[in-house]
C-alpha cells in the first residue's frame, strides 16, 4: 500500500523521513483542537501527510486530486492529513477556507513549523510523505 500511494503521488515532490529512518513522531492539533499523534496511527497501511497552505494556488489546485486519492485508499487502510505549517495562516482562516470549499480531509496545524522541519519540508505545496506504520 505504501508503495502504491507513493507511486500515485509521483507527480509531486516527496519529503522523506530524516536520513531514511522511521518517520519521527509528532503530535498536532486539528482545526477543532483534537490532537493526532503519528505513533497512534500504528497499524495503518500508509499515512500520507500533505504539507499545504490555503494561500498557495498550487496547494488549492491539488485539493480535488488529494480528496480523490483519499477516497480511493482510505478503505484500504491509508489515512490522509493535510499539515499547514504556514505561520501567517491562522486556524480561523484555515477553518473558514475549509468550510467555504467543503474540504473533507483533516487539517493539522503546525504552528511553529516543527513537523515541517522534522520532514525537511522547505517549500510547498504539496510536498507529500507516505510512511508505513
Amino acid at each position: 500500500m505504501r508503495t502504491l500511494a507513493l507511486l500515485l503521488l509521483t507527480a509531486l515532490p516527496l519529503a522523506s523521513a530524516p536520513d531514511g529512518d522511521a518517520a519521527p513522531d509528532f503530535t498536532l492539533a486539528d482545526l477543532t483542537g483534537k490532537t493526532t499523534t503519528l505513533s497512534a496511527l500504528k497499524g495503518k497501511k500508509a499515512v500520507v501527510l500533505v504539507f499545504a497552505g490555503i494561500e498557495c494556488p498550487r496547494s488549492t489546485a491539488a485539493e480535488a486530486r488529494l480528496v480523490d486519492l483519499a477516497k480511493k485508499y482510505e478503505s484500504q487502510g491509508a489515512v490522509f492529513y493535510v499539515v499547514n505549517s504556514n505561520w501567517s495562516e491562522t486556524v480561523e482562516a484555515i477553518t473558514e477556507r475549509v468550510k467555504k470549499v467543503g474540504f473533507p480531509l483533516t487539517v493539522l496545524k503546525d504552528p511553529d513549523n516543527k513537523v515541517a522541519d522534522l520532514f525537511k519540508v522547505d517549500v510547498q505545496p504539496p510536498r507529500c510523505c507516505s510512511t508505513g506504520t
